[in-house]
């Protein structure tokens, strides 16, 4: 289980880290790539092999990170050496193997986060705001009972009033 844990993290990480536009989201996800590695090595026994990658990640992450802010300033003095635009747009090898539909998914699975936002609205939030609905309906029944009229002033309640520049 572990095992499995491990290789799914750093597959969708590495998926994601590809399709980032911002370097620093591609070195996180890129970051949540070797921790699926890692996890791996770990579950598979190889502890020492598992401290050495950590040490070793660290200080490549840190280096990568310190250096993300110059990152294009350096590519541009890097084409400028050369003389011409570096080349972009060349095939990869998985491009050739994987049909063009699967590759497009591939893309919009990595782009969109491996669909985390619907799957945490649909797994989380939509039954704790249900939840919290049942016990408002509930609050507010009880109130009526107990008062034996229906009391609204709540729904009244301006919630944010600092946005609309009225101070209460």
């Amino acid at each position: 289980m572990v095992v499995m844990l491990g290789i799914v993290s750093a597959v969708s990480g590495s998926l994601m880290s590809r399709v980032q536009s911002d370097i620093k989201v591609s070195l996180a996800y890129a970051s949540l790539t070797q921790v699926g590695i890692i996890v791996v090595e770990i579950g598979l026994g190889l502890r020492y092999l598992a401290l050495i990658h950590i040490i070793g990640h660290a200080c490549l992450r840190t280096m990568q990170l310190l250096r993300a802010p110059t990152l294009l300033r350096d590519y541009h003095t890097l084409e400028n050496a050369i003389g011409s635009r570096l080349r972009t747009g060349a095939r990869s090898r998985w491009q050739s193997i994987i049909p063009n539909s699967t590759f497009c998914w591939f893309y919009r699975f990595g782009f969109d986060r491996g669909f985390m936002d619907i799957v945490l609205d649909r797994c989380f939030v939509n039954p704790f705001v249900s939840m919290f609905q049942l016990f408002d309906r509930l609050e507010r029944a009880t109130t009526d009972w107990i008062s034996n009229e229906d009391s609204r002033e709540s729904d009244e309640v301006e919630l944010h009033p600092e946005s609309t520049g009225r101070a209460a």
